[in-house]
């Protein structure tokens, strides 16, 4: 879904991404949630909802076709492909909080511009029918920033010729992808619906670290240096869960496995 212009994020009064909102089979918002690690979480709520609206007899669970009107009359098939991509340019000013001197002093909120760009592009393939659900779905999403610091001066130092330049890292420029595979098989013995999900992702980014700190001892600055271990920061988090999930009316085995790990280049 391409919301570009934010009108399904305003709606929603979300104020964090991701945003997760639960709606009901009858279209009440029933929970929401911010950030991510909420699967079990919202995999228990949406069982529950799923157990009540086949009580109330309100569930349609007939699968959901997101291609276009046009090519549901054109082709009669339960295969599908879709691609969707959105670019979107941010500018202006934010706060930003950074600690005055080093070490210990006050904290500063200053104006750090805001000179973003996110490319975000997704592609899906999958299969539909009334007994199964197969899909494999890719993402990409670039962020860049123009300014990845913010250079400024503490009003501590007053001695023109010492030095007085602080140095705060904005936001640096990364990219996610992420892998997706998703299966739905219903009419299981026992009436049972059966869901397996396996989903990787991959986060990264490189940014340069500052060889010296600015220390202060008023009215004076003084540049020293900070030793970093290497210059640059190159760095991967790797996202892995795989799940395999009965329905909740049954008595059908669930596992789930997640798997974070941080690599350093």
């Amino acid at each position: 879904m391409n919301d570009g212009d934010q009108k399904i994020w305003d709606a929603y009064e979300c104020r964090s991404w991701p945003t997760l909102v639960v709606i009901d089979a009858e279209g009440n918002v029933v929970g929401r949630g911010s950030g991510e690690g909420l699967y079990e979480a919202l995999d228990r709520v949406v069982g529950q909802l799923v157990a009540e609206a086949k009580k109330k007899g309100v569930l349609n669970d007939k699968p959901i076709r997101f291609d276009t009107a046009a090519f549901r009359d054109k082709v009669d098939s339960p295969l599908y492909f879709r691609i969707q991509t959105n670019r979107k340019k941010s500018e202006g000013i934010r706060p930003l909080g950074a600690a005055g001197t080093s070490p210990g002093g006050p904290a500063y909120e200053l104006q750090a511009p805001i000179d973003w760009t996110t490319t975000d592009v997704t592609g899906e393939i999958g299969y539909t029918s009334r007994k199964m659900h197969l899909s494999l779905s890719y993402t990409y999403s670039k962020f860049e920033d123009a300014n990845e610091f913010l250079f400024w001066r503490t009003p501590l130092v007053t001695n023109a010729a010492s030095p007085n330049t602080e140095k705060s890292t904005i936001a640096p420029d990364n990219k996610l992808e992420r892998l997706a595979l998703n299966g739905i098989f219903r009419g299981l013995p026992l009436d049972s619906t059966l869901a397996i999900r396996g989903v990787h992702t991959k986060t990264t980014n490189s940014f340069s670290i500052f060889p010296t700190f600015l220390s202060v001892s008023a009215p004076n600055g003084f540049d020293r240096l900070a030793n970093p271990s290497q210059p640059n920061f190159t760095g991967d988090v790797v996202n892995d869960l795989s799940a395999l999930v009965g329905d909740p009316s049954v008595s059908i085995h669930e596992a789930k496995v997640f798997v974070c790990r941080v690599e350093r280049a």
